[in-house]
């Protein structure tokens, strides 16, 4: 099972979402695809895909096989935490540095998304998918995220720190 998001800006190009997503109904595999703010100008009815416009990503990592995404900061730290392979297909910004670095550390590949070829797309997915280095880094990195207690040290903090400190409001003060 794989899942496709091209993030909000990604989604919103039909024309891209339509030819990454025109490749699949020829695969093996199953997908599920997040078709964005525009997706109810294409369709995808192949009985391999499921979609939706916008769907609940940290729900759905943890029972796919890949991610295929644009590579977002929250995407990728979503799927790292989930220990499942990457294709990123960078767009713009943080993206390209945080596709690098998941081919740099073995957790997947990059691809710019314009000018891959669905021959170097598909087979990409199966080497990806079927890497077993691969899924024992990330099955690590997502262990040591997992087993992090540094969110509760915070969270702890702030109470303290919250229940000590006076907050005093004057709501009789202008802006």
């Amino acid at each position: 099972l794989i899942y496709l998001s091209m993030g909000s800006m990604g989604g919103a190009d039909v024309e891209l979402m339509k030819r990454i997503t025109s490749w699949f109904p020829e695969s093996r595999h199953k997908f599920v695809v997040v078709k964005g703010p525009r997706g109810d100008e294409y369709e995808l009815n192949a009985s391999n895909i499921y979609s939706g416009n916008f769907l609940p990503q940290p729900a759905i990592l943890p029972h796919v096989d890949l991610v295929i995404t644009h590579g977002g900061n929250n995407t990728t730290t979503e799927t790292f935490y989930a220990g499942k392979p990457l294709i990123v297909l960078p767009l713009f910004a943080d993206q390209y540095d945080n596709g690098r670095r998941v081919e740099e550390c073995g957790f997947g590949l990059q691809f710019n998304p314009y000018h891959v070829s669905k021959e170097d797309f598909m087979a990409a997915i199966d080497k990806v998918l079927f890497d077993s280095e691969i899924k024992k880094r990330l099955q690590k990195a997502s262990q040591r995220m997992m087993n992090d207690d540094r969110k509760v040290q915070l969270t702890l903090k702030l109470e303290e720190l919250a229940n000590s400190t006076p907050v005093r409001i004057d709501f009789n003060q202008g802006s």
